[in-house]
């Protein structure tokens, strides 16, 4: 058991290039390891530690939904541009159970501590997308906002349609 454990965490360690990066998240993927393979997004760096976890959720549940009718089985990295040092687009050759395959172009960036992560693909099957943690968070409370204020009108209304039966029940 510790050595399968040891395993999965060595194959969904992050790389130390781009490539390495890629290949690691692939291997996430193989292994249906969503979390795993979603901490390989980008995520907005300005966001608090809360903000990242939930946006590293959504990330794996999306991932998650996307692939677990149709798994990944097979990745073929086919090659790696640098673009610059902190950027680069490795091209990955994905086949799912069903024999569909994809290729997809993930565009990777190096965050402020230094790993690859993706920030989104193109031409293809779904990679980890770009999460930009503050706004979905900045999302959510406007939401919470709005059905607040939706519940408050609600409540005055019907607390205005109480006072007016009350009333005319006194008047009666």
């Amino acid at each position: 058991m510790a050595a399968v454990v040891a395993v999965m965490f060595t194959a969904c360690t992050k790389g130390g290039s781009a490539k390495d990066a890629v290949d690691a998240a692939m291997k996430c993927l193989v292994a249906q390891d969503y979390k795993g393979y979603a901490a390989f997004s980008y995520v907005d760096e300005g966001a608090n530690k809360e903000a990242v976890d939930n946006a590293i959720t959504l990330a794996a549940n999306a991932a998650e939904k996307l692939y677990k009718e149709n798994p990944v089985t097979e990745y073929e990295i086919l090659k790696e541009e640098a673009q610059g040092e902190d950027a680069a687009v490795v091209e990955v050759k994905i086949k799912q159970k069903d024999g569909k395959e994809t290729t997809s172009k993930m565009n990777m960036v190096k965050n402020k501590a230094g790993e690859w992560k993706i920030k989104d693909s193109k031409d293809g099957a779904e990679a980890a997308p770009e999460v930009k943690a503050e706004e979905k968070a900045e999302e959510a409370v406007d939401a919470a906002k709005d059905a607040a204020a939706d519940a408050a009108a609600d409540i005055e209304k019907a607390a205005d349609e109480a006072v007016k039966a009350i009333e005319e029940a006194v008047k009666e």
